[in-house]
């Protein structure tokens, strides 16, 4: 059957207390994309020499003028992708067997009560954080009526799910990583919490993580040590060590800067968004120096338009190879990279290339 023939289908249901509602709803879209995914593994195996396609294919964008929508997105099972959209207030499912080119409205949000993290378990369980109102949800997508609700995290800026369901939240505020128990009964400190600073027992202003099953490690987006840190599961005492980064803030490969989102592959290979210096990059197990391997800090296409205002013109980040200011990224079970371009208001895929892995 054509998208254009799909007739609409609307299912609307009081959920979550009347602070959302869900919507299934049918459109059409105008993106041609020609490849598809598939199920995303939380062990990620990655060719050591895969390279990226450096022009990225547009998955969703947004109007520019609606500065800062695209807030974060996950994979399901199927390898649909969630996005959160808060121009719109709201979160859009994006159907893999239509190669994204169609779409359903999730959950259509009031303005007030926007999220800011979402996660996708191994379980097709979605969790979303209100940090604003100090609330998390679990919402199952096989039984989309089910709920349950925890109370009171600390302005969680990412999340993790492990395959015990344990759930792991960044507090940004407190600069430290938390564990819950499924049921949110138990929480414990696992990495930080020592106040803010750059020891290795301290975070500043933590940001996204990524837990390893194979190493037993969690590894921390230190935003404002401009570093990577890998702290041992049960074992907070240890303090971090730092794994890419911790030499100031920088364009250098052996810098970050203000790096957001963290990635570990099968390799131990980390993965980062390299947030103000507007690319991705790799660091190698026991490297002292990254690679890029997207994008790349050209200051001449990024200048103020308005200093009071922050408003940026990004000549070089709306150009396909280019991003400006990028939060989250996620691989799927091929190796494609996704990059959610805050300030570009897009979602990109760069495709992987594996030539010189069937070289070797």
């Amino acid at each position: 059957m054509l998208i254009s023939s799909l007739t609409p289908e609307t299912k609307v249901s009081s959920l979550l207390g009347g602070y959302m509602w869900l919507i299934s709803v049918k459109l059409q879209l105008n993106n041609n994309i020609a490849s598809s995914v598939r199920i995303p593994s939380t062990d990620i195996k990655i060719c050591p020499k895969a390279k990226w396609n450096q022009t990225g294919i547009t998955i969703k964008s947004v109007d520019r003028n609606k500065l800062l929508s695209l807030f974060n997105f996950a994979f399901d099972s199927q390898s649909n992708i969630y996005i959160v959209n808060l121009a719109d207030s709201r979160i859009e499912k994006y159907l893999n067997d239509t190669n994204f080119e169609q779409y359903e409205i999730l959950i259509q949000f009031q303005k007030m009560y926007q999220p800011t993290t979402l996660f996708i378990d191994k379980y097709d369980n979605l969790y979303i954080d209100y940090s604003v109102h100090n609330r998390l949800y679990k919402i199952s997508l096989k039984n989309k009526y089910n709920r349950i609700i925890y109370d009171n995290p600390e302005w969680c800026t990412d999340m993790y799910v492990d395959a015990n369901e344990n759930i792991y939240i960044t507090e940004n505020n407190n600069s430290r990583i938390m564990k819950w128990s499924s049921d949110g009964k138990q929480k414990y400190v696992i990495a930080g919490g020592n106040g803010n600073g750059n020891q290795s027992n301290q975070l500043d202003s933590p940001s996204g993580i990524y837990v390893s099953d194979q190493t037993n490690h969690i590894y921390i987006a230190d935003v404002t040590n401009h570093r990577i840190q890998r702290w041992t599961l049960g074992n907070v005492s240890l303090g971090g060590v730092t794994v890419a980064g911790g030499n100031g803030n920088g364009n250098g490969t052996h810098q970050l800067n203000f790096p957001n989102s963290v990635i570990v592959d099968n390799e131990e290979s980390v993965y980062i968004v390299d947030e103000s210096n507007h690319r991705i990059v790799k660091w190698a197990k026991g490297a002292k120096n990254g690679e890029i391997i997207i994008g790349g800090d050209d200051k001449d296409d990024y200048v103020f338009e308005d200093e009071d205002a922050d408003i940026f013109s990004s000549e070089g980040g709306q150009k396909l190879n280019k991003l400006t200011y990028p939060t989250q990224m996620k691989f799927d079970k091929d190796g494609n990279l996704y990059v959610l371009d805050w300030t570009d208001n897009r979602l990109q895929k760069f495709e992987i290339d594996t030539t010189d892995c069937q070289l070797s």
